[in-house]
């Protein structure tokens, strides 16, 4: 049986009574809030497009191919803008390990969901001996042709099955919001980590004034993969009751192109963006780059509680 067909109560606080928070008609699903956490989820969880880490790997690469389709054919997947963006997105996730390094500036960290290995390549030549998880076989091997192969795996993070108080630092980059069972998975985390190692989470922020504004509309919603949504106390919370203490919470930010950029926009009104990427096109713009704070993204620095801070 499917472990989710008896998913009746809340994943961060076991209660069984939730709210309808919003609708989503264009994916068929409905979005629930805990009445007495607050936590924001999908339900059901169980629907075409949701991988699980109880899947076999088999499963999941059909589920991943499935997700590839339907996104390309909304227009949402290309590679050639992928490829053409790859040194943009490294170099937006070089302030994130700048961040990192002004906390921990060596030893071992593991980065889950890792995907095409634009954040670990920044710790090519470094101190920090670095490792990466990622589920999706043909993104992985992208991965490791970056960062190396014996650098990856392919799989998820309970099929690794990593040593006890292992790692320095854990990363978890537009992560949490995707598992079926944040908790249990926090909890294997908090497993592997050494005594005091820092955790890094970056996650939408449900409470945000965007998402308030756009409702249904807002891009988080929208993504097929995306399972919960945290507000700063959600979140908070999670991390307290599976052994982490949080140092710091602060708004995300992002650095794109103007042809990336476009790109998003082409999304919702294909007219407009073609019209302006003419223009910019001609003016030579399109490859400027713009660092754009993101109030709807939350970004979470958190220590493994020791044995002696819990006593």
């Amino acid at each position: 049986m499917n472990k989710l067909e008896n998913r009746n109560t809340c994943n961060l606080c076991n209660h069984n009574e939730f709210e309808l928070y919003v609708t989503i008609p264009k994916l068929g699903r409905k979005i629930l809030k805990c009445k007495n956490c607050g936590l924001i989820f999908v339900d059901p969880l169980s629907d075409s497009f949701a991988t699980f880490d109880f899947e076999n790997q088999k499963h999941r690469e059909q589920k991943y191919h499935q997700m590839r389709l339907a996104a390309e054919k909304e227009g949402k997947f290309d590679e050639d803008m992928i490829r053409c963006e790859e040194a943009i997105r490294t170099l937006h996730f070089k302030n994130r390990k700048e961040e990192i390094e002004g906390y921990v500036k060596s030893g071992k960290l593991l980065d889950i969901g890792c995907g095409r290995g634009f954040f670990l390549t920044n710790f090519l030549g470094s101190n920090v001996d670095y490792f990466g998880i990622e589920p999706r076989r043909r993104i992985s091997e992208e991965a490791q042709k970056r960062v190396g192969e014996n650098k990856i795996f392919c799989g998820t993070l309970k099929e690794a099955n990593l040593p006890d108080s292992h790692f320095d630092i854990v990363t978890m980059i537009n992560l949490i919001e995707h598992l079926p069972f944040p908790k249990e998975t926090l909890n294997e985390v908090n497993r592997i980590m050494k005594n005091s190692g820092l955790l890094f989470i970056e996650t939408p922020n449900v409470e945000s004034v965007v998402p308030t504004i756009l409702g249904k509309r807002w891009h988080a919603f929208l993504e097929y993969e995306h399972h919960y949504f945290f507000s700063k106390d959600t979140l908070t919370r999670m991390l307290k009751d599976t052994g982490f203490r949080v140092e710091k919470m602060r708004r995300g930010n992002k650095l794109f192109s103007i042809r990336y950029l476009l790109y998003r926009l082409s999304w919702y009104n294909r007219k407009m963006s073609t019209y302006m990427e003419k223009i910019l096109n001609i003016s030579n713009l399109l490859e400027k780059t713009v660092k754009i704070p993101q109030v709807d993204e939350l970004i979470v620095i958190a220590r493994k509680v020791t044995t002696l801070e819990k006593g």
